[in-house]
């Protein structure tokens, strides 16, 4: 449900890759094939919040606040 393109748009934004973390460790990307929340994908979870139907733009809008 385009859960590839919000991960491609964080991944390019960020300079890492699944698994890795930014330089000054604010931004870990960590990937699951499933958090159970069918109904609302794709999701992101950030530091603990699940937020639902997320696209690449609101992905990159979050985690703007934290570079």
């Amino acid at each position: 449900k385009g859960a590839n393109k919000v991960l491609a748009a964080v991944e390019e934004r960020t300079g890492i890759k699944a698994g890795e973390t930014t330089g000054n460790n604010k931004v870990s990307l960590l990937t699951a094939r499933c958090i159970g929340a069918c109904g609302i994908a794709p999701a992101v979870t950030y530091d603990g919040q699940v937020a639902p139907k997320q696209t690449a733009e609101a992905a990159l809008e979050k985690i703007s606040q934290w570079k």
